[in-house]
């Protein structure tokens, strides 16, 4: 949404800085929601999505969420609106 005014530097290296997070989950899974991200993911593309994640936020202020899933709970998972759960995922990035 624009509001007609520009966005001060540390709101605009913020915007940017979720972008290039999203950009870098999108390589790995599917978006399912703006910020939420289903993946199946090994443990070395697990290792390679936190590193290219490292190199984009800031630890001080950003944060990003790693939920591992068994599969006892992805079969249980419920969807009343929007794409389905990818199938076997076992990681979920917020």
């Amino acid at each position: 949404m624009f509001s007609g005014t520009c966005p001060s530097p540390p709101r605009l290296s913020l915007h940017r800085r979720r972008l290039k997070a999203a950009r870098v989950c999108l390589g790995f899974g599917m978006r399912v929601q703006r910020s939420v991200f289903e993946a199946e993911l090994t443990p070395a593309q697990l290792g390679r999505l936190k590193a290219k994640l490292l190199r984009v936020i800031d630890r001080e202020q950003d944060s990003v969420r790693i939920y591992k899933l068994c599969a006892d709970c992805i079969k249980q998972t419920e969807v009343i609106c929007g794409p389905p759960v990818v199938e076997a995922s076992r990681v979920l990035v917020y």
